[in-house]
């Protein structure tokens, strides 16, 4: 069953949040077993100028390095440090800019309230399983797919349904 679209921009904002979030510390063990407590300087090198005056600006209002990796930056990180990528991916590491692109194109257009087409969110939510798979994570490709199918991620705890036919009280909503 494929879901409605808000559904739909529902889980894959859950599915990009999952998959950005187990891409950072990934990233940061990757850098730091080369370049130490200098990791944030190799990932800069990989970065384009613009992105460049983001991050410093970002560090300047008190945000820590690592959650100023963002999807923008992969296919970047990707590129500079292929050699890094390939203890992981081995040869698919060569494949790694164009799977983050697939990835990257879909959340900007969820970001910005464009339309994507069902093969589009496919593709995506398909890209992030084998990256998660290749990295042994696991749990993520789990609830990738769980997400993927329209069914509710595993981190997601669901309130208890009593129906009384009242309406539950705003904590229990939220």
């Amino acid at each position: 069953m494929m879901p409605t679209n808000n559904q739909q921009h529902d889980n894959l904002y859950k599915a990009f949040s999952l998959f950005i979030e187990a891409m950072r510390p990934y990233i940061v063990s990757t850098l730091m077993k080369e370049a130490g407590e200098k990791w944030p300087e190799w990932f800069v090198e990989a970065i384009s100028s613009d992105q460049k005056g983001f991050w410093n600006e970002g560090l300047r209002a008190g945000s820590s390095p690592v959650s100023l990796i963002d999807y923008q930056h992969l296919m970047g990180f990707s590129l500079k440090y292929k050699d890094l990528l390939r203890k992981d991916f081995g040869n698919a590491s060569n494949g790694l800019p164009t799977q983050f692109k697939t990835i990257v194109d879909v959340r900007n257009k969820v970001a910005h309230f464009k339309s994507v087409t069902p093969d589009e969110v496919a593709d995506s939510m398909i890209q992030m399983k084998k990256i998660a798979r290749t990295l042994g994570m696991d749990e993520l490709e789990t609830e990738l797919s769980q997400l993927h199918e329209n069914k509710p991620a595993l981190t997601q705890t669901a309130a208890p349904s009593v129906n009384t036919g009242t309406v539950p009280p705003w904590f229990r909503v939220v």
